[in-house]
């Protein structure tokens, strides 16, 4: 994307480790790129210090919660969230809930998504519970409430 990034924080901790660097935001974190929007507690960008310094060359953002992502109608939040930047994999982990619209809402504890393709899996943690998905009919969705038609 060639959209830029903002980035809005209480704090700003960056260090090296090895070929990568590292920047910490923290205190109440908003990312904008685009249409996306990503809040946390907290959010990781980790950047391979060898290569040019290119506006958005991550290789991995790891986001601390609670996490709240928005694109395209489209609402995420969890515990932790996890972008590889390489195969383009988001991994969103703890009480995830994604609502599409207003109405269609879909509860688990991991949710994949591939960013270049759309697709998702949501599955929940080995002995956990059941995925649990609410989705209203087109009917209900735009219905006028008034009284129920005589039979």
């Amino acid at each position: 994307s060639k959209d830029s990034i903002n980035i809005d924080a209480d704090s700003l901790y960056i260090c090296e480790e090895g070929k990568q660097r590292i920047s910490v935001f923290s205190g109440g974190v908003v990312v904008k790129r685009g249409p996306t929007t990503m809040k946390a507690k907290t959010i990781t960008l980790y950047s391979d210090k060898e290569q040019k310094a290119q506006s958005g060359a991550f290789t991995r953002i790891e986001a601390a919660g609670p996490v709240y992502v928005n694109s395209e109608g489209q609402t995420v939040t969890g515990d932790k969230a996890v972008v590889d930047m390489t195969t383009q994999v988001i991994t969103l982990t703890g009480n995830v809930v994604l609502t599409r619209g207003k109405t269609d809402v879909a509860k688990g504890d991991i949710l994949t998504v591939n960013l270049k393709s759309g697709a998702a899996n949501f599955k929940n943690a080995p002995g956990g519970g059941r995925i649990q998905i609410v989705i209203q009919p087109e009917d209900a969705k735009d219905a006028v409430k008034g009284p129920a038609p005589k039979q």
